[in-house]
């Protein structure tokens, strides 16, 4: 049984196994701890690329692409690759995709999901990390991910 923080906003959690949750569950949880906790739990075939465009923790962000998977992100949402450099590409996924159906037509943006693919030279292994949603270069981004300041 997976561990649960101690305060809970859905006792259904507290009285049903893991295995029994329900996916409707991750779109009402505010609390994102008891999300990624969802996300361990919920089978894989449950869980939808649509949650990536509400989801505001990176961690949970990171787990969700990790779980579905990059492949089927692109098929179901729009991602748009913005640079590429050696094995690396950055992707951009704007979150108010399909916003023109929304009933309250709110006029808030919100920044896009900027993402780095990366792919081990070592072992092969390519991994995902969400970017601040300014970064439009792929040297920008590796330069962030280490710390480095960039030239002027």
């Amino acid at each position: 049984m997976l561990p649960l923080p101690l305060l809970t906003s859905n006792l259904s959690y507290i009285d049903t196994h893991p295995r029994h949750w329900q996916s409707s569950w991750y779109l009402e949880e505010p609390s994102s701890d008891l999300r990624r906790a969802l996300l361990e739990a919920l089978p894989q075939n449950v869980l939808q690329a649509q949650w990536l465009l509400r989801e505001y923790d990176d961690g949970n962000k990171q787990r969700l692409i990790q779980r579905i998977g990059f492949d089927c992100i692109c098929e179901e949402l729009e991602v748009e690759e913005l640079d590429s450099l050696q094995e690396s590409k950055l992707f951009k996924i704007e979150v108010n995709q399909g916003e023109e159906n929304n009933v309250d037509n709110s006029e808030v943006k919100e920044d896009p999901i900027i993402l780095l693919k990366t792919i081990s030279s070592a072992t092969g292994q390519v991994e995902f990390v969400c970017m601040r949603s300014d970064v439009t270069s792929v040297q920008e981004a590796l330069e962030w991910l280490s710390y480095e300041i960039g030239p002027d």
